[in-house]
């Protein structure tokens, strides 16, 4: 899996979120989406959000399940819409 070059990096407020992807031999891919505090997080840590959180312990707010039937030697797209943001 990897996350294609064109997506953004940042979204303003009413945008729809959107996150292109190239998959290959994958069957079974889950998708997890963590809802942070970031204001929370400033006054915690004195320092701006670091996206490389652990997530071990965390519960996502968003579960999904992607069932694929590509062969495993084929290298395929796919787009994600996060409407709950």
């Amino acid at each position: 899996m990897e996350f294609d070059e064109t997506n953004k990096k940042m979204f303003g407020v009413d945008e729809e979120v959107t996150l292109e992807v190239n998959l290959k031999n994958i069957q079974q891919l889950y998708v997890r989406v963590f809802e942070f505090n970031t204001e929370t997080y400033y006054k915690k840590n004195l320092q701006k959000f670091d996206t490389n959180v652990n997530l071990d312990g965390l519960e996502a707010r968003i579960k999904e399940v992607r069932e694929y039937s590509h062969p495993a030697n084929i290298l395929f797209h796919d787009t994600f819409k996060i409407e709950h943001l």
